[in-house]
């Protein structure tokens, strides 16, 4: 039996809403929207100005619906390559919809760091790794389904 994506919602803040999938996507993926195509995802990449919209349910192919979790506060099973249990995540720049450990934070604004920011991308971390290991026995580091919560 495949891993389940959606872990628990926590009491419903998950919303799961269709959209048009502008590429194939895997169940877990992080997906942001299209910025040519009303209703469409593709997988987040680290594009400056993009942020994760939710993840894939299921696989899917381009142009069918795909089911996409959205929602703050959800425990899901993310594709993603985390450096420790309890790190903070953020679209990682190897894999278009992957999640990667946040780097240190090096923006100030007002003389405080308001986030954790890469080189290449300016976002907050969207996720908490939640495990020591993988769901497929991945250690850390390693690329795989990776229990989190989303922020």
């Amino acid at each position: 039996m495949a891993t389940e994506i959606l872990v628990n919602d926590g009491g419903a803040p998950a919303r799961i809403l269709p959209y048009t999938a502008g590429v194939a996507l895997n169940a877990g993926q992080a997906v942001m929207a299209s910025t040519t195509v009303e209703y469409e995802v593709v997988l987040a990449d680290s594009a400056v100005g993009k942020s994760v919209l939710g993840f894939a349910l299921t696989n899917t192919a381009a142009g069918d619906i795909a089911s996409i979790i959205t929602g703050k506060g959800v425990i899901l099973n993310v594709q993603a390559i985390p450096g420790a249990k309890g790190a903070a995540l953020s679209i990682a720049t190897a894999a278009a919809g992957q999640l990667g450990a946040a780097a240190n934070p090096s923006v100030t604004q007002n003389g405080t760091t308001p986030f954790a920011v890469t080189a290449v991308s300016y976002f907050a971390p969207c996720a908490m790794n939640l495990k020591a290991l993988g769901e497929g026995g991945e250690a850390l580091g390693a690329a795989g389904l990776w229990r989190v919560q989303t922020l």
